[in-house]
């Protein structure tokens, strides 16, 4: 197993990639979720697995050497995952979960509706912010970008250029396969997936009003961007694969032979 850097953005089936490292790496060879908060940079340099709720900005110090990973989800999607594992989670935990305990669906998306909003953080384009800076940035010696404090494109081609320097950027809709990929390139063997910490009874779309859905498109409309462009570069990938497959079959085989085949 070789050592990898995994950014993990909130319910993007994190949990369940991370079970699978725990299980290969041991567990006090990884750091996961909120860990790096609690230790210096220079802490888990030696570790097998670092990974965590950070941003690009953070985990750009960690990626040479190691084997660099992040996973995407539908925007829209995401964002209703996380209000429904927010409603299950511990109530007073943290203000977020009382938020969504406390009420419903467009209410709680209210909140995080703009970039200055008071939870943008956690909803405002989540995914296209953390890979553009993101949280953690100033525990290493960089400046803490809000996401208000960059403007919308600008956004948007920072993740674009920092998601390029990934050596894997999987999605959570191909999450067997690219999983699977994943651990191959990390040196595992097995075929074992595991599929934890997926929130109970999520609401769908088909359950909100049009109000909510359309506060949901304003929300993600640049992670929309930005999951769009992974989704056509990999299906060019896809398809450039396939053609360069179907010219290696229809090459003429070499007819050579050594001596002791004569």
């Amino acid at each position: 197993m070789i050592p990898a850097l995994f950014l993990h953005i909130q319910k993007t089936a994190g949990t369940s990639v991370l079970a699978k490292a725990s299980e290969l790496y041991g567990r006090t060879n990884c750091c996961m979720h909120g860990d790096y908060l609690s230790c210096a940079p220079e802490q888990l340099d030696p570790l097998m697995m670092v990974s965590g709720h950070f941003g690009f900005d953070y985990a750009e110090r960690f990626m040479p050497g190691r084997y660099s990973f992040t996973f995407l989800r539908d925007p829209v999607e995401r964002l209703l995952s996380y209000y429904s594992y927010c409603r299950g989670a511990t109530r007073d935990e943290y203000e977020i979960h009382t938020l969504a305990h406390d009420n419903d669906a467009e209410t709680f998306f209210r909140a995080g509706e703009t970039a200055r909003s008071k939870f943008a953080s956690h909803m405002w384009n989540h995914q296209a912010c953390q890979l553009a800076s993101g949280w953690g940035a100033s525990l290493v010696g960089k400046a803490d970008i809000e996401p208000s404090e960059l403007p919308p494109e600008e956004i948007l081609d920072r993740a674009k250029v920092n998601l390029a320097r990934f050596d894997y950027v999987g999605l959570v809709e191909d999450f067997e396969a690219d999983n699977a990929a994943i651990f191959a390139a990390l040196g595992d063997t097995s075929t074992d997936v595991f599929r934890i910490n997926a929130a109970p009874a999520r609401i769908t779309r088909e359950e909100l009003p049009s109000s909510t859905l359309e506060l949901l498109t304003t929300l993600t409309h640049i992670d929309q961007q930005l999951y769009d462009w992974v989704v056509r570069r990999q299906r060019a990938s896809s398809i450039s694969a396939r053609r360069d497959e179907t010219a290696a079959l229809a090459e003429p085989k070499c007819g050579c032979f050594t001596p002791s085949q004569a």
